[in-house]
């Protein structure tokens, strides 16, 4: 709040302050010049660098072939820790909200082969217009073909792609059943923690000192790659398992591949977590990567095109 340019005396907007203060619990520093203490190579208060954030009023999808424990956690991070309101929704009720009523939707874990909602076009102009769309573990790929990936199915692009995917298709392999608890084993990811690089100078990566940092890994599935040089705010080491049984196959297969892609879409936001942040309430680690989905999903900027 500065001095200059107010209507009210100094007395009285310190007083103001004061009681803000009191009343918010919030602690309140004073500046007696807005420049960098660093010269040219820091940050001036008020200067381009500083982005206004607009308060949060996150939906949080649930219900139908949702994972509870996933949902829960969320939940519990964002009402019961941070004491931020959190709306939930079951998932084949969605079409009915008042979209402009919120800024964030966040699809947890959970089965979305055969989801296809009739209100996916309104979802897309939702972000589009300015909505941030969360996407978690296996909901992240469902969320990517909704609107990073997205063509349209009549189009002949759609159709070269479904014809090539059926191309692809490989025949079963012969196995011997007495190989069949070990193979199942070293398929399974159950638990693990892996260790990655985030980029701690994207707006994701805020309140991060170290570009190291450790995730709790449960999903094998890896995330495909983005084209934006800047989208990719975390990835795993080349060599990412730390603690906890990795089959080799399946360390080679997430080696490098990202673990949080964040991108904008239009107006709004598109943020992708290949791992659980918010591992049964305790992973405290990772909270602030997904708190800081939530507060600067808006900051980050597009690349420019060509």
């Amino acid at each position: 709040v500065p001095f200059d340019r107010q209507v009210k005396p100094r007395e009285d907007i310190l007083a103001l302050m004061q009681t803000i203060a009191s009343e918010d619990g919030i602690t309140v520093h004073s500046l007696e010049s807005g420049r960098s203490v660093t010269g040219t190579a820091g940050v001036d208060v008020g200067g381009p660098s500083f982005k206004p954030l607009k308060q949060p009023n996150a939906l949080l999808v649930v219900g139908r072939k949702t994972n509870l424990y996933d949902a829960g956690e969320i939940w519990h991070l964002m009402d019961y820790r941070m004491n931020m309101p959190l709306t939930l929704r079951d998932r084949d009720r969605l079409g009915g909200i008042k979209w402009s009523d919120y800024t964030h939707i966040i699809f947890s874990h959970g089965n979305y082969d055969d989801y296809e909602p009739e209100f996916a076009d309104r979802l897309r102009l939702w972000v589009a217009e300015g909505g941030t769309l969360i996407g978690m573990r296996n909901a992240a790929p469902w969320v990517r073909g909704m609107t990073l990936d997205w063509i349209d199915p009549e189009s002949e692009e759609a159709l070269a792609a479904e014809t090539a995917e059926e191309e692809e298709e490989e025949p079963t392999v012969r196995l011997p059943y007495a190989d069949k608890d070990s193979h199942e084993a070293n398929d399974v990811l159950g638990g693990a923690i892996f260790r990655a690089d985030l980029d701690n100078t994207h707006p994701l990566g805020f309140g991060y000192e170290q570009r190291s940092i450790f995730l709790h890994k449960n999903f094998k599935e890896p995330m495909a790659a983005t084209s934006n040089p800047w989208g990719t705010v975390i990835a795993y080491d080349k060599a990412p398992a730390y603690s906890g049984f990795v089959s080799e196959e399946n360390e080679q297969a997430l080696a490098e591949t990202p673990a949080l892609i964040a991108e904008r879409s239009g107006a709004g936001s598109v943020i992708l977590f290949a791992d659980n942040p918010n591992f049964r309430g305790y992973w405290y680690g990772t909270n602030k990567l997904f708190l800081n989905s939530i507060f600067f999903s808006k900051v980050f900027e597009a690349p420019e095109e060509d």
